[in-house]
């Protein structure tokens, strides 16, 4: 009888971001691969539960989109759950155990945020990481994580062997490409009514995103040099967002700001190719996937010294600093100049190393060695 595996996959639900896009990889590619053990991913009743071949899915009836009634349900019902299935490893693919958590587990701990920077995260979640983090870490067999920063991080802040910390990257899917087909480009300029040259910002509306000296540095962009580049903000509304809409109203350019809402992640590639320019100035990053994203699809690319983000996108985007809006301001107008230290090219080249697939083989790897 084969070994058995619980991924948590609770979290697939409303729409994707970035630990969502990781859960629904991951599955997506351990699915395609021969295992000499049995995955059941752990999905509430608002999850749409894909056509799997190899996994084994397990539905439970609670609904996951409320967010306090999930953290019930993982800290204090999953263990009694759990006691009534045959299993041989727990994974936790967002950072917390459960409560008093009894069986074989590992965690996937994709940033320190709440501890190193709570004023940047809601109030509650702030709280609830910052209490519960050390808990899963320490009672975990094993951690991931996805960059060397996050993994530096965790061992400067816990005193844990640097064995027990696996660095797994994340994956730029295959999609992600320079779209050329002027039919789809087309298509997508008009359907979201996009100017003709534009700067791109992709990811949520919250203070860690630095989307307010973003504003301001492309209002100084446009005050010292008389062009017709205008700013496009893609993502939803997280939290803490007041602010940014406020800099986008004092701006004297505000009409040249778009804020386009969340966006299909199938229009994503379309639209990083149309973009003349991405910017991504975070204030912290575990990772900060959307900018090899823009760089897979040869979008000139500017990211901040923040986080992982030079980490991750090598030698190939100048580096801004997050908390100057003058130096935000005056590379970009160097990059719209098309002053660029690297050819775009390689630049992609490197960004398409970055596969879900390796993500899925370095992940399974850690459960062979585990079970």
């Amino acid at each position: 009888m084969k070994k058995k595996i619980i991924v948590n996959a609770l979290n697939l639900h409303g729409n994707f971001s970035g630990v969502h896009y990781y859960i629904k990889n991951l599955l997506e590619e351990l699915d395609g691969m021969e295992l000499p053990y049995e995955i059941a991913p752990l999905f509430s009743k608002e999850c749409s539960i894909n056509n799997y071949q190899n996994l084994r899915p397990i539905q439970v009836s609670f609904k996951s989109s409320y967010r306090s009634i999930r953290i019930f349900y993982e800290n204090f019902h999953l263990p009694k759950y759990f006691e009534s299935k045959a299993f041989n490893l727990y994974h936790s693919t967002s950072y917390v155990l459960p409560y008093k958590c009894r069986f074989p587990s590992l965690t996937t701990v994709h940033d320190l945020i709440s501890l190193d920077y709570p004023d940047l995260c809601k109030t509650s979640t702030a709280l609830y990481y910052g209490s519960v983090i050390k808990r899963s870490i320490t009672n975990s067999l094993k951690i991931i994580t996805v960059s060397k920063k996050v993994k530096a991080d965790i061992l400067e802040r816990f005193d844990l062997p640097p064995d027990k910390v696996e660095v797994i990257p994340l994956g730029v899917s295959p999609k992600f490409r320079k779209v050329t087909d002027t039919m789809i480009l087309d298509r997508v300029k008009k359907f979201y009514k996009l100017p003709e040259r534009f700067i791109l910002f992709t990811g949520n509306l919250e203070p860690k995103k630095n989307l307010v000296r973003l504003i301001k540095a492309f209002t100084l962009f446009k005050i010292k040099n008389a062009n017709d580049y205008q700013l496009v903000i893609i993502g939803q509304k997280a939290w803490k967002y007041g602010k940014i809409f406020e800099a986008a109203k004092k701006s004297p350019f505000e009409k040249e700001i778009h804020f386009l809402g969340y966006v299909n992640e199938h229009d994503l590639p379309v639209l990083y190719s149309l973009a003349k320019l991405f910017v991504f100035p975070s204030i912290y990053e575990g990772f900060g996937l959307p900018a090899l994203e823009a760089l897979a699809c040869e979008t000139p690319t500017l990211v901040s010294s923040a986080g992982a983000l030079p980490e991750i996108t090598g030698n190939y985007c100048p580096i801004i600093n997050p908390f100057s809006i003058e130096d935000i301001s005056f590379k970009i107008s160097s990059a719209c100049e098309g002053k660029l230290p690297y050819d775009i090219k390689t630049a992609a080249h490197w960004a398409s190393q970055f596969t879900w697939k390796e993500s899925a083989i370095a992940t399974a790897n850690v459960y062979s060695q585990l079970l």
